[in-house]
């Protein structure tokens, strides 16, 4: 499906932006789905579109922060389990100096670095799944996901609502 095919559904029923926002930061949270989903653009249309339809900010913020930490911690459990074969699946086959590179600042940052993966591009993605190879303990692994998943729908999310509200 295309993006205007997609904006055109969600257009037509905005109920559903919500429930859109939802997979779609889910799909981009998971560590083997992300590099496929062109999420920032579809995040940005969907939020000015909830505004155009008279949508809450809130409703869409929440489906959002939801999606990406449910899908954070579904890329944890992928790192911890399969942390011994992860360097060999597409895209860090490909791209050799990715894990050693993410595994490092992991190490160095922690928790702190979970929530500053978030906001460094392609890194998004696999950031949990590190922490789940690295044997973070669960806590403050969810603590981070989901201060970093509130702050993601926040940045991602405000500007296009809130700068249609404007033009509108």
């Amino acid at each position: 499906m295309s993006f205007d095919g997609l904006m055109a559904i969600l257009k037509a029923s905005p109920s559903l932006i919500p429930l859109a926002l939802f997979a779609v930061a889910f799909f981009e949270a998971v560590v083997l789905t992300s590099p496929l989903l062109p999420a920032t653009v579809l995040f940005l249309g969907m939020a000015a579109l909830q505004q155009a339809a008279g949508g809450s900010f809130v409703v869409i913020l929440v489906a959002v922060a939801v999606g990406t930490f449910l899908g954070d911690v579904l890329s944890y459990w992928i790192g911890r389990v399969y942390r011994d074969r992860i360097g060999e699946w597409w895209p860090f086959r490909t791209n050799p100096t990715w894990l050693p590179r993410s595994i490092a600042f992991m190490q160095k940052w922690g928790a702190m670095g979970l929530i500053g993966s978030k906001f460094l591009g392609p890194v998004r993605w696999f950031g949990p799944t590190v922490c789940g190879m690295l044997r973070m303990k669960p806590v403050p692994f969810l603590a981070a996901s989901a201060i970093a998943a509130v702050m993601l729908g926040i940045i991602l999310l405000a500007p296009p609502y809130y700068g249609m509200k404007t033009v509108l």
